[in-house]
């Protein structure tokens, strides 16, 4: 009986099942990918010729229009492909223009993977995004650059390319807010290096950097680092005019701008650096200076290594000529020399102006003694040094004299003023800026003020300067400015200006490639 009714239990469960089936289908359809290409006007120059980028903006374009034919959103690239009948050797020579862009050289452009079998290298010109029926449209000119060297290499010789697109699906929705570019700089010999990659964006990351020295011509990179060069040419002048000159061979502003994956471009930002520490001091003769650390004002004179201080307005020589002269000072002392060898603050009859003025004088090349300017030097006095850079500018140049001191000398060798140690800060350090230094008084330049000494060019140990106190001389000693005996020796370095006509003919400024001078 146990075993049939299990038998009976296990046939009764055996009934209880049921089948359900799915009305609708299951789907799975890919999206749609298309890309309609309309274009006119190929590019045919023949005969062409090395042409400046305002010429080739005049040539007629090559234009096309993508347009995305689906309901999908889409990503593309554009490419030019240099295809191998091409024979010119060297692309690095091509210029091109995107859409009235600032012209670059082909060789600028990401090398990206060939598409066309017969092509031999391909480059990115161009990466963007479509929504579902939008349309771009480029336009593409190509030409020889004019710095194309003038060589047989280059002559007779064809490019010959074709624009591709590259395309894909994006299923996301398309960002339109732009990014926000920032950066920093850092000085180097060649230029400034711009460092943008703390540039932000919001959702698609950045795609392409824009760096540029004057806010219109544009350099293109995809790395958030780049170095600005300074001028490659430097066109050499008239004393009177040279450090001005270099001034404006300097990179002196930075701009940068970015663009998204969506093309996005940030507002553009841009700042005024110092670069090869060339300024105007702003006092009343409002003088250009070298300042900072160690700017490059190295020059050649005397078969010495020697520093330009800067370009010097208002300066009269012996016969009454006022004239803009550059200053400059010897790099080495010429060893340990008493201010005076007796207690008198007048330079005009101490013992080192006759030393530098006679005996080292007499020991200069010819050369060099025609290129010196015998002028008037202001040699007015101070009972109260605890002044800012401007005041002792202007002390230096007044008519208070002690002990009947003369106010003026005519001579063709000094020393350096304290106002010429103080304005050619660049108040390097933590606590910052120029002109926090040019707001302190120079007696307090040391101590908790250690980034103004050490921002100065001329902080020279141990130096003494061509301004008297009141009884005493005044010494240069780890920043302070402090009073000594005229007595006491010191290493000196000559100070000197040179003729209104003197020439720079070649260098860059660094120690080892000094300006080299000329008349």
């Amino acid at each position: 009986m146990i075993t049939l009714i299990i038998v009976i239990f296990g046939t009764s469960f055996a009934v209880f099942r049921i089948t359900l089936k799915q009305e609708d289908e299951n789907e799975l359809t890919s999206a749609c990918l298309k890309l309609e290409y309309t274009d006119e006007n190929p590019i045919s120059i023949k005969n062409a010729i090395p042409i400046v980028d305002e010429e080739g903006k005049k040539l007629v374009p090559y234009q096309f229009t993508l347009r995305n034919m689906c309901k999908t959103n889409v990503t593309y690239q554009v490419n030019l492909e240099v295809l191998d009948t091409t024979t010119f050797e060297d692309l690095s020579y091509i210029k091109l223009e995107l859409n009235d862009k600032e012209p670059i050289l082909l060789t600028e452009n990401e090398l990206v993977e060939k598409t066309i079998d017969n092509a031999k290298v391909s480059y990115s010109l161009k990466r963007g995004y479509l929504e579902q029926d939008e349309s771009k449209t480029y336009t593409l000119r190509l030409w020889m650059d004019s710095n194309t060297p003038t060589s047989e290499k280059y002559m007779e010789k064809s490019l010959k390319s074709k624009v591709t697109i590259t395309g894909e699906s994006y299923p996301k929705e398309i960002d339109k807010t732009p990014p926000i570019a920032s950066f920093t700089t850092t000085e180097t010999e060649e230029g400034i290096l711009v460092d943008a990659s703390n540039s932000t964006d919001n959702d698609s990351g950045i795609m392409t950097y824009y760096y540029s020295k004057d806010n219109k011509t544009w350099y293109k990179s995809e790395d958030a680092r780049f170095l600005l060069r300074n001028g490659d040419e430097v066109t050499y002048g008239l004393g009177v005019d040279v450090v001005e000159q270099l001034a404006n061979l300097r990179v002196n502003d930075v701009y940068v701008k970015v663009e998204d994956k969506f093309e996005n471009m940030s507002e553009v930002v841009g700042k005024s650096i110092r670069l090869g520490g060339i300024i105007y001091d702003k006092t009343t003769d409002n003088n250009i200076r070298y300042i900072g650390a160690n700017p490059n004002n190295y020059v050649t004179f005397n078969n010495e290594l020697w520093r330009i201080i800067g370009s010097f307005n208002n300066i009269v020589d012996g016969e009454g000529n006022s004239a803009t002269r550059l200053k400059i000072i010897r790099n080495q002392s010429i060893g340990n020399l008493q201010w005076n060898n007796n207690s008198s603050t007048n330079w005009a009859a101490s013992s080192l102006k006759t030393h530098l003025n006679q005996t080292y004088y007499n020991s200069l090349t010819e050369e060099s003694k025609k290129m010196i300017s015998n002028c008037l030097w202001k040699i007015g006095a101070t009972s109260n040094f605890k002044q800012i850079p401007i005041g002792l500018y202007n002390n230096e140049r007044g008519t208070t004299t002690y002990n009947g001191n003369p106010a003026t000398w005519v001579g063709n060798i000094a020393l350096i003023y304290p106002s010429d140690y103080g304005l050619a800060t660049n108040g390097t350090g933590s606590l910052g800026g120029r002109n926090n230094c040019m707001n302190r008084v120079m007696y307090d330049w040391s101590n908790n003020w250690g980034n103004c000494p050490n921002g100065s060019w001329l902080n020279i140990n141990k130096s003494l300067f061509l301004t008297p106190h009141s009884t005493s001389w005044i010494l240069l000693n780890d920043g302070y400015i402090r009073i000594i005996e005229p007595t006491i020796s010191f290493p000196v370095k000559p100070t000197l200006y040179l003729n209104e006509n003197i020439k720079i003919t070649s260098g860059t400024g660094t120690s080892t490639d000094p300006f080299i001078l000329g008349l």
